[in-house]
């Protein structure tokens, strides 16, 4: 009896270290995969020990750096960040990045450990009317509804595009996220909505 358990339990454990060295990668090179998708150059990296938290949805920290990416945004995907919220830290930076119409510069989304709340901010220039003809349903809020009416030829906002500078908190909402205070507009109108659309959209890949 004893030599059968002894080989049961070092299997166990030959299977926990393989666990260990493997599925970090494996899920980090998923994320890249999904980011890279539309072109650009993304590295991920992915803690968690056990390893085996992985399975269910949670680790230690997850760190992503990319340039050059091309990422749609994602209306609908209400739970986007329901990946981030298993990590207990989350540090994601994008430099020279598109996100629908939104030509970023610099993107950051973040929250350190023991933290509830995300904080994020957004560099970048952007076009509400291709904002709006692309899809303004990603966008919620006031400035949601004044993309709609531009879609719709009410709201006459110019096409050229114009600076966003942006910092805010977000919480999550069952994985949906929700801005909690925002400095910062688009054309006079709240940009909270916009940055959250685009950390959505990054969310959403992860």
């Amino acid at each position: 009896m004893g030599r059968p358990l002894l080989w049961v339990g070092a299997a166990a454990a030959l299977a926990l270290v393989v666990l260990q060295l493997v599925l970090p990668g494996r899920y980090a090179s998923g994320a890249e995969r999904r980011l890279e998708e539309n072109g650009g150059t993304v590295e991920v990296e992915i803690r968690s020990f056990p390893a085996v938290r992985l399975l269910w949805g949670s680790g230690d920290r997850i760190e992503v750096r990319g340039t050059g990416t091309r990422i749609p945004l994602a209306p609908g995907r209400t739970e986007a960040f329901e990946a981030l919220d298993g990590f207990d830290e989350v540090d994601v930076l994008l430099e020279q990045t598109q996100a629908g119409p939104a030509d970023i510069q610099r993107f950051t989304l973040a929250r350190p450990d023991g933290d509830s709340a995300y904080s994020s901010t957004l560099q970048a220039s952007i076009s509400l009317r291709e904002l709006a003809q692309s899809g303004g349903e990603a966008v919620g809020g006031p400035l949601g509804s004044a993309l709609g009416g531009l879609a719709a030829g009410v709201v006459p906002l110019s096409g050229q595009p114009v600076p966003i500078d942006v910092e805010l908190a977000l919480r999550s909402d069952g994985g949906r996220p929700v801005v909690e205070g925002a400095t910062g507009t688009v054309a006079g109108l709240p940009a909270g909505p916009v940055v959250a659309a685009v950390a959505a959209a990054v969310a959403s890949r992860l």
